[in-house]
């Protein structure tokens, strides 16, 4: 794989996260001498670890065969449940456009959906992923530090959703969840999926 210098591809920062999360489970599990941390436990951690990279990133781009980056939207890294390492249009561990694994899709519509840029790898810039990584043993540790409040704007949303009103993750976010983190509220929003999986159907954008 190549990429231009200071762009890092989120096949690779895929690959960083979950070797460092791996390692904090290992570490904690072999502090505190229980079992280890169920693998689905670990994939969530990676998954909303590496969604809050995405998030953080200010560009996102797309390299060519040639070598060469080409500026791409911020909505192919959109996240639609951050506990999973995959969204509409690709596999985080991939980190390919078109991807995603979505059954009974075609490479004929996945080509008309991406035309030439079906596969190509997509990269984030380097410094902003160097920066959330110096945080994210930080964030797992204090993982469920603010579990109440997730649950309450996990039950706002909800609220709001049964009601009728449109709720998206940009209006639940300044409603409801502006006091949360990131990723307290990507936990809410996920929660609330739980309770009402039509959510997913209307996620919005995202939330800033």
């Amino acid at each position: 794989m190549f990429f231009e210098e200071g762009w890092a591809a989120i096949a690779d920062v895929t690959a960083e996260v979950t070797e460092r999360v791996e390692a904090f489970h290992a570490r904690a599990s072999a502090r505190s001498g229980g079992a280890p941390v169920p693998r689905k436990t670990v994939l969530e951690d990676v998954a909303i670890s590496v969604w809050e990279i995405c998030d953080a990133a200010t560009k996102v781009g797309v390299t060519t065969a040639a070598g060469t980056l080409v500026p791409a939207s911020k909505r192919l890294l959109e996240w639609d449940d951050p506990r999973k390492l995959w969204n509409r249009h690709l596999d985080l561990r991939l980190g390919n456009v078109g991807s995603a694994p979505i059954p009974g899709i075609t490479d004929a519509e996945l080509r008309a959906r991406y035309g030439a840029f079906l596969h190509l790898p997509v990269a984030i810039p380097e410094n902003g992923v160097e920066s959330s990584l110096s945080f994210l043993e930080e964030e797992l540790a204090n993982k469920g530090a603010n579990r109440e409040a997730e649950i309450e704007v996990a039950a706002q949303i909800v609220s709001a959703f049964d009601a009728g009103r449109t709720i998206t993750r940009r209006l639940a976010r300044a409603e409801f969840g502006a006091k949360l983190s990131r990723r307290s509220f990507k936990m809410a929003w996920a929660a609330a999926m739980d309770v009402r999986p039509a959510l997913a159907a209307g996620h919005g954008r995202e939330e800033g």
